[in-house]
């Protein structure tokens, strides 16, 4: 049940008071907004799911959404009403959520794949052979610092470029090339062969 004062108060007043700590100013805005974000994201899923299944993350990219917005509060710049950012925010979320759908539905091609081909024997030693390789590959990387770590497992381990790389951890391309650089030469020592 909402309490008047939040109910009549302008977006930009409900945003500086829950940037201020007041967890009920963004619990009003979140009542405000948030059956209008989950049918915009309905909607765009609709239109753009290549299945069915992903309609199903409408809720999640609304939660998302909301839980973006809670986070990046004080540096929101509102005009009227939040609600235009909140939608672009989760066009955003949806877009990061149809990719990953779209890599998980490719990997489980690929595991398909490689299932049939053990079970007519056709490539199974090759399999094997790239499987354990892929494991010392994913150990070796659990072994390098932090940061050269995170953007060897998305580059190399899930086969990801750099660019998409940069963008997703919000670095320039030069420093995700270094890093990529500096854990190559680090996987060529530890594993004793050339990285690919």
């Amino acid at each position: 049940m909402g309490r008047p004062r939040y109910d009549t108060a302008p977006d930009a007043s409900l945003l500086t008071a829950a940037c201020q700590g007041d967890d009920l100013a963004f619990e009003a805005l979140y009542r405000r907004h948030v059956k209008a974000v989950y049918r915009h994201t309905c909607r765009r899923l609709a239109r753009v799911a290549s299945t069915s299944g992903e309609s199903s993350f409408a809720e999640d990219i609304t939660s998302e959404t909301f839980l973006h917005a809670w986070r990046r509060r004080s540096d929101i710049v509102l005009g009227d009403s939040m609600l235009p950012w909140l939608l672009a925010t989760a066009n955003r979320v949806g877009d990061n959520y149809l990719r990953a759908a779209r890599r998980q539905r490719r990997l489980w091609a690929r595991l398909a794949s490689m299932r049939d081909a053990l079970s007519s024997g056709s490539g199974a030693a090759e399999i094997v052979v790239a499987g354990e390789l892929g494991r010392k590959v994913g150990q070796a990387i659990g072994r390098l610092d932090a940061r050269d770590s995170q953007v060897a497992a998305l580059c190399i381990l899930a086969d990801q470029s750099v660019n998409d790389v940069a963008r997703y951890l919000g670095m320039p391309v030069g420093t995700v090339k270094s890093r990529l650089y500096r854990a190559r030469h680090a996987l060529r020592h530890d594993l004793g062969r050339p990285a690919t």
